[in-house]
């Protein structure tokens, strides 16, 4: 594993920068501008910090039910957080959404 490639990334992270791998770009995502030598660092380096980022990403197994439909659903997602995964299908279904358990 490359040393600098793994200090931008813990740099970027105490900066509250997301660094997303999307095919051969680096896509950032901060709450505000990231400072230029952070960004500058990033440019230098990408293609070390995709390799380092380029791992696939864990998914998860929830199991639905909906009101009034025998049986049930199975959605597969990479939120780790229950809750969070809830409220997703609660936007999709809504009222009807009975109950959500992990599989």
């Amino acid at each position: 594993m490359n040393a600098i490639a793994l200090e931008i990334l813990h740099r970027a992270q105490a900066a509250g920068v997301e660094l997303i791998p999307n095919g051969d770009r680096l896509k950032i995502r901060a709450p505000q501008r990231p400072p230029d030598d952070l960004l500058e660092a990033l440019r230098l380096h990408k293609a070390e910090l995709l390799a380092m980022l380029d791992v696939p990403p864990r998914r998860y197994t929830y199991r639905f039910r909906l009101r009034g439909v025998e049986g049930g659903g199975v959605v597969v997602t990479d939120e780790p957080d229950l809750a969070k995964a809830r409220d997703s299908l609660l936007r999709r279904y809504g009222a009807r959404l009975a109950a959500v358990m992990s599989a």
